[in-house]
């Protein structure tokens, strides 16, 4: 299988490719700059990866990389603190018109968990940096995602909306909603490796077609908490006097209950028949 990687220059366009080249994919990791890859030596000498350097909004770039493609998967996404706000909604726009012309259906494209109630998100975002630099990155993550959802007739896409990302392993357990995630005590944030795992494993999914999922991890079974030596004690003792108060009702049951006279073995008598005489 060919896959186009849009982005993979960034934390998570690194890890689809690391995690496609391991399932025997021939990648085309399509970059702003290759400096990141190129610094992977186990990258650089793989034989199914492909590096392109290229501006995601220059039609002839992006043209020369879908062609041929079984998949491409896009996860551009604008830099906080620059002028590039716009360039998810933008490089959209190139994409889906290459593949369109080369006749490349399947799409799946990373969005953000914002896009699903934008005012809602914002408010709740405490910090005045967050609220400055993410409000026009949301606002054209929103127009990105009606861009795709234009092309319905002619591309099979899949809109993923993922929570806040971080570094980390792969667990391969996450939450996966079409609505809105479960509530703050029940997820966590998503390592960029898991979200890597499950856009590869939605691939060649008909029923994740024309789809916007929601995505996040999901965090581990609490672990009993160790008690310290007081707490310890103090649970011996608990227990050692709900044993003695158990023990004590039992006797009062025992005195409170009629007593009842030993059964007298009956002495049976066998009777042995006499002979008879003639």
């Amino acid at each position: 299988m060919s896959k186009l990687v849009m982005g993979a220059n960034g934390r998570t366009g690194v890890e689809l490719v690391k995690q496609g080249l391991e399932r025997n994919y021939r990648v085309t990791a399509f970059v702003r700059d290759d400096k990141v890859l190129l610094e992977d030596s186990s990258l650089r000498k793989n034989q199914n990866l492909l590096i392109v350097r290229g501006s995601p909004t220059c039609q002839t770039d992006v043209d020369g990389c879908v062609e041929g493609q079984d998949v491409v998967i896009n996860v551009i996404g604008a830099r906080l603190m620059s002028n590039d706000t716009t360039v998810s909604s933008h490089s959209q726009v190139v994409l889906n018109n290459a593949m369109k012309k080369h006749g490349v259906r399947r799409l799946i494209v990373v969005t953000s968990y914002g896009c699903l109630g934008l005012r809602n998100y914002l408010i709740s975002t405490k910090k005045l940096f967050s609220r400055m630099f993410m409000t026009g990155i949301l606002k054209d993550k929103v127009l990105q995602e009606d861009i795709i959802q234009r092309d319905s007739s002619s591309i099979d896409w899949t809109i993923v909306r993922p929570i806040t990302l971080k570094d980390g392993d792969l667990s391969e357990k996450y939450w996966v909603s079409s609505d809105e995630l479960p509530s703050t005590s029940k997820v966590k944030m998503l390592t960029r490796r898991d979200l890597a795992h499950y856009l590869l494993g939605i691939i060649n999914s008909p029923d994740e077609y024309r789809a916007v999922r929601s995505i996040a991890g999901r965090p581990k079974p609490n672990k009993p908490k160790a008690l310290c030596p007081f707490e310890r004690r103090r649970e011996a003792a608990r227990e050692a006097a709900e044993l003695a108060r158990q023990q004590k009702e039992a006797k009062d049951l025992e005195k409170k209950l009629p007593s009842v006279p030993p059964v007298q073995q009956q002495q049976t008598q066998h009777f042995h028949p006499q002979p008879k005489q003639f």
